[in-house]
């Protein structure tokens, strides 16, 4: 592999290092919101509960779906975990597809510097 490539290699993975703490202060934000999420939510239950509440306002906040928020934000959080998680490694992977013969591993060889030994090439 060339020092070329090598640097550039190690700028890919130093820029996404940091991204890092950009990555769970957006996760802490999410959990800020879903406690808040929460609480809202209580409320809502209360208010309904509220014998003094007008019907009508009643029959509005029963309309509020919470769960269909709260999945989307489980989602949103579980996705940057992932993002963290790969962008905590210390590697890159490249992913090659196409026809047989086509010089697939000769590209990985010369791109890696690896040999024969570590991508063989098929006959």
């Amino acid at each position: 592999m060339t020092i070329a490539l090598k640097e550039k290699i190690n700028q890919i993975l130093d820029s996404r290092k940091k991204l890092i703490p950009e990555i769970e202060a957006k996760k802490e934000y999410l959990f800020a919101v879903q406690k808040k999420m929460n609480v809202l939510e209580k409320a809502v239950e209360q208010a309904i509960n509220n014998e003094r509440l007008d019907d009508s306002v009643k029959k509005l906040l029963k309309e509020l779906n919470f769960s269909s928020l709260k999945t989307e934000l489980k989602k949103n959080v579980d996705e940057l975990g992932v993002l963290k998680t790969r962008y905590s490694r210390g590697t890159i992977n490249i992913g090659v597809s196409g026809v047989a013969r086509v010089g697939k591993s000769t590209f990985l060889q010369t791109l890696s510097g690896l040999s024969e030994k570590q991508i063989p090439t098929g006959e």
